[in-house]
């Protein structure tokens, strides 16, 4: 399977969405979060033409994100608990072993969960060694089941050059 891991893109400032007294998990993506988002959605098809499944974590950000990837793939999301940013490794590895037959899934969450989670698969390191920004992208070759240190590194595009992408 390959794991296409998308990082949720611009969202509102934390500490001014703070002030309105709601929770985080309802914190949403900024216009130009939004417009960015977008583009780097048609720069992904470019370099990865289908996926097979789309999964985003509960939280309003990767929400939006997610169905600005799906709308680009013509695609619906689900939510998955496990790409909350607090939730272990293991728990995501269990949920991706269920769906390792598909050819490509995605999935959207949060930093610093998804660099670790990926620092975790490429290296089994409990340490973070790869940086996402808002917006990023990295694609991920698993032979067999998703655990630590079984994953491939194919390609990690940032924000900026998915945007190029999508304006070809």
């Amino acid at each position: 399977m390959r794991l296409l891991v998308v990082r949720h893109a611009a969202a509102e400032d934390k500490d001014e969405f703070a002030r309105t007294g709601q929770s985080d998990d309802l914190r949403p993506l900024t216009a130009d979060g939004k417009r960015d988002m977008r583009e780097g959605a048609r720069g992904l098809r470019n370099v990865v033409p289908k996926l097979d499944l789309l999964a985003t974590s509960p939280l309003i950000r990767a929400v939006e994100t997610a169905e600005i990837l799906g709308a680009e793939y013509e695609r619906k999301h689900v939510i998955v608990e496990p790409l909350r940013p607090e939730s272990p490794y293991d728990d995501l590895a269990r949920w991706a072993r269920e769906h390792a037959k598909k050819d490509v899934v995605a999935i959207v969450g949060h930093e610093p969960h998804l660099s670790g989670l990926v620092s975790w698969l490429l290296a089994g390191a409990n340490n973070s060694f790869i940086d996402l920004k808002k917006g990023a992208a990295c694609l991920l070759e698993i032979e067999n089941a998703p655990a630590a240190g079984s994953a491939m590194l194919l390609w990690s595009l940032a924000p900026r050059q998915l945007r190029g992408l999508g304006r070809r």
